[in-house]
């Protein structure tokens, strides 16, 4: 998917309610309306205030579970890089939606940001997180690589290749672009996964 109106309704702002909207737009395309989870922002210190010795990056969410109602919070200044911000909220809510799950995982607990990244590409999150996590300046549990061959895998699988082309930027577009050609050595397997999936 592509971060266009084709499938997002909020309106753009920097306030909790248009946060909100980016919240219940990301909520929906994961098909999790079913659940009550509550979004809250993290309260901003002063900048003086702020500071963290060998902190190295600011935390842009979490996901808190509760049987009743989960809690999502994110950090305000992440909204100003709306893809990142998309891509905080695609992965703190795959945190719900495989919560169920996670004691079946591969990898198991040690392996579940990596897995919760991967779902993420999985329901169609792929390009937006590759381009918010160059946008963030941090990668998150995945390689830009890694997420952008697993990234042309699902495009592959879905017949959604067209998607790529004018939504990544710079080094994110040839990292797809190289992804893309590596997949011609895995032809014979992903047809076969195609045909599986029909």
């Amino acid at each position: 998917m592509r971060p266009t109106k084709d499938y997002f309704t909020a309106k753009g702002g920097g306030d909790h309610a248009s946060a909100l909207g980016v919240f219940n737009d990301v909520k929906r395309l994961l098909h999790l309306n079913h659940l009550k989870i509550r979004l809250e922002p993290i309260p901003q210190l002063a900048p003086e205030h702020s500071f963290e010795h060998g902190q190295t990056s600011m935390i842009a969410g979490q996901y808190f579970h509760d049987d009743v109602e989960p809690l999502i919070t994110y950090n305000p200044l992440v909204m100003g890089k709306p893809l990142d911000f998309i891509s905080m909220l695609a992965h703190e809510l795959m945190h719900a939606k495989l919560e169920p799950h996670v004691e079946t995982l591969p990898g198991g607990e040690g392996a579940h940001e990596l897995a919760t990244d991967l779902h993420c590409i999985i329901h169609g999150f792929g390009l937006i997180q590759l381009q918010g996590a160059a946008d963030a300046g941090w990668s998150g549990y995945m390689t830009q690589n890694t997420r952008a061959f697993a990234t042309a895998i699902f495009t592959d699988l879905t017949e959604s290749q067209n998607l790529i082309i004018g939504n990544l930027r710079g080094r994110e577009a040839k990292l797809m672009k190289k992804a893309t050609k590596a997949l011609r050595n895995w032809q014979p397997e992903l047809d076969g996964i195609k045909a599986t999936l029909k």
